[in-house]
């Protein structure tokens, strides 16, 4: 910095803060520029919808595997316009995202509703980047805070994610905001920081739920500053204990932060059976942590449905669903690798440098703020090894707890080398601009982001899973409005409305209801995320596999094919979704004339053999439905890549043959 700024500063101290606020401002600016382009991200419409619904209605049940705080800050712009809001009861077995898409795309403003709610959740983003300031500049001086602080601006992860109406980002502030404050209180040892390091615990937890791993960081850090902070073994028992003391008191404030975020009540005050986890369920919790759970449930030391959503999405985290494609290989659960490769792909080059140049500061600089150090690493050392433990597929917003500490720890090592060796100084200098310019280059699609290593936003669906969440469909309107008259289709599992984007595409998926030709002559819209897993062989996109597409957009998000495509399989996948879809509303004759029609055009696949069998069963002919579900299984168990499938079928095939008494073939027993 020049020494004229610098005394000017020494001389206004109040006058920095302008520095921060102008990094705001461009955090903000790009952000919003991005994101009024993006097409309404899978999730948002049910975060926005429980937000709602909470502030309106006090129903914390809505979307209860994650608590309500983020989606609240959302939700509240809607407050000033009256939005109005159905209080009843929902029925049981109601789909959550079908319920909140309805409700958005049922109003005629629903565009303007969605960017104000957008706008909203981008103070979150403003939140961590001030706890990126206060926190580096703090711990490390001035220069380490304003280039840690640039580093996060332009951080395309961050970017992409912080308009959203998701939790990640508040979450991420929070984690830093706690762990800081908890440094200050080590530090001072005041009251204000005690409360204030309990309430933004509460926060956190109030945010998503593996914010409870801070509870275990506060623990490792309350130990790790009495061994820093004397030799003496007496000296370091009474510290510990104190931490532990001041530690157990910010539960107890974080735990009443929890009751006030869901209103001071146990349960809903009108309750329905879907709104709490059965006997069975609970019956079937075994590990360690699920018993604490159910404790504190029966003690009602937290709000029922807070407890419930930390059962329920910890079921979410241990299902490995169906697997994906990861460096052209196909995993059935996450690899331990995942996340180490993840970060490689979707951090910029610049910042990667920054990492390694970083660490070799640290090495030095351990001797001069080793309590710094401890309190930067350690949280993001235990964040990343529970990581490695997670079965799911997932994508980098699940690191950004991390993000944080991993860049304000790396940008004081490089400060320290810049600052010994005038070369390191253009060194980094050279990576902070590399930084800027690759994030920039991939604006607006910020979501589909990868360094220029793994061959930019172009080619990241070749290398990780979940590349599209929706975000593509302006992109979609405009490629048809360049194209117009031409027969389209569109593949997308996710349940936004493609037409209320203006996209005259035929929707497929198992949430769509359009008969499908058999062979497809025009163009085909597939989402990546779903073509890495239904292009498998066997899968209905298939044919799509071996042909190189005409065009990608949003990065990557979205693959474009232009010209004729044998699709029989896939046209016979709508109708075995049809056949779910009218046995779940009861029109069982439906579903069987239905699943006739899918086994006429497909009956090599072991899907039309299930839905088939399905109806036939519940159209009153049991001993034919179960051998239609045997040879459905035999056909699943014969390709590899339907391993999940092949789970499902036989789990209704033993429920069935199980009710009906019927015997089944010896190896399949």
């Amino acid at each position: 910095m020049p020494s004229g700024a610098r005394s000017f500063l020494t001389k206004h101290p109040r006058a920095e803060w302008a520095i921060p606020a102008a990094f705001c401002l461009i955090l903000l600016a790009q952000m919003l520029f991005s994101v009024r382009q993006m097409s309404q991200h899978a999730d948002e419409a049910t975060h926005l919808y429980a937000g709602y619904r909470v502030l309106k209605c006090s129903d914390y049940a809505f979307g209860r595997e994650h608590p309500p705080l983020a989606k609240m800050i959302a939700a509240a712009p809607l407050l000033w316009s009256n939005i109005p809001m159905d209080c009843s009861q929902r029925e049981v077995g109601d789909d959550e995202e079908e319920q909140a898409t309805r409700w958005l795309y049922s109003r005629p403003d629903w565009w303007p509703l969605l960017m104000r709610a957008r706008m909203a959740s981008s103070l979150t983003a403003v939140a961590l980047c001030m706890g990126v300031w206060m926190a580096s500049r703090r711990m490390f001086g001035r220069m380490t805070a304003v280039v840690a602080t640039t580093v996060l601006v332009f951080e395309p992860n961050v970017l992409a994610h912080g308009a959203l109406l998701l939790n990640n980002i508040l979450l991420a502030a929070l984690f830093l905001l706690t762990v800081f404050c908890f440094y200050l209180w080590t530090e001072q040892r005041s009251t204000p920081l005690l409360l204030a390091n309990g309430l933004c615990l509460g926060l956190a937890l109030l945010t998503k739920h593996s914010a409870a791993m801070l509870v275990f960081m506060l623990i490792g850090l309350a130990v790790g500053d009495a061994w820093l902070e004397t030799s003496n073994n007496q000296e370091r028992a009474r510290r510990v204990l104190r931490n532990f003391g001041a530690l157990a008191l910010m539960l107890v404030i974080a735990a009443a932060t929890i009751w006030g975020g869901y209103g001071m009540r146990y349960s809903q005050a009108r309750r329905r059976a879907s709104d709490s986890i059965s006997e069975e369920q609970l019956a079937a919790l075994h590990s360690p942590v699920d018993r604490v759970l159910k404790e504190a449930r029966i003690a009602h030391l937290l709000p029922q449905q807070y407890v419930d959503g930390l059962i329920q999405v910890r079921g979410l985290v241990n299902d490995a669903g169906y697997g994906n494609k990861l460096l052209d290989q196909y995993y059935a659960t996450a690899p331990w690798f995942f996340f180490p490769l993840t970060m490689t792909v979707k951090f910029t080059l610049g910042f990667l440098a920054m990492l390694a140049m970083g660490a070799a500061g640290l090495i030095v600089l351990g001797q001069e703020r080793r309590k710094e150090i401890v309190f930067l690493l350690v949280p993001a050392l235990l964040y990343f090894i529970a990581s490695l433990n997670v079965p799911r597929f997932g994508g980098i917003w699940h690191l950004f707890p991390m993000i944080s500490f991993l860049l304000i720890a790396a940008v004081a090592g490089c400060v320290l080398i810049a600052r010994r060796y005038r070369w390191a100084g253009l060194a980094l200098g050279c990576l902070l601009a590399l930084h800027v310019i690759s994030s920039l280059r991939s604006y607006p699609n910020y979501l589909s982001y990868a360094n220029e290593a793994w061959g930019g936003p172009g080619s990241l669906y070749n290398h990780l899973p979940w590349t599209d969440l929706d975000q593509t469909f302006w992109q979609v309107r405009h490629y048809m409005e360049q194209h117009p008259n031409t027969p389209c289709w569109l593949d997308s599992n996710w349940l936004v409305p493609a037409d209320k984007y203006g996209v005259p595409c035929t929707q497929m998926g198992h949430r769509w209801d359009d008969t499908l030709p058999t062979r497809m002559k025009g163009i085909v819209f597939l989402s990546s995320s779903w073509l890495e897993v239904d292009s498998r062989p066997g899968n209905a996109l298939e044919p799509f596999s071996a042909v190189r597409p005409k065009t990608l957009l949003g990065g990557s998000a979205m693959v474009v094919y232009e010209g004729e495509f044998e699709t029989h399989v896939l046209a016979a996948r709508a109708l075995e979704y049809k056949v779910w879809r009218q046995l779940k509303s009861g029109d069982r004759p439906g579903a069987l004339e239905s699943s006739e029609e899918a086994m006429r055009i497909a009956s090599e696949t072991s899907g039309a053999h299930h839905a088939y069998g399905a109806a036939l069963v519940l159209n009153g002919f049991p001993v034919k439905g179960i051998a239609e579900h045997v040879t459905a299984l035999r056909l699943a168990d014969a390709n590899p890549n339907l391993w999940k499938e092949a789970s499902n079928i036989r789990i209704d095939l033993k429920f069935l043959a199980k009710k009906f008494d019927v015997p089944l073939p010896q190896e399949l027993q």
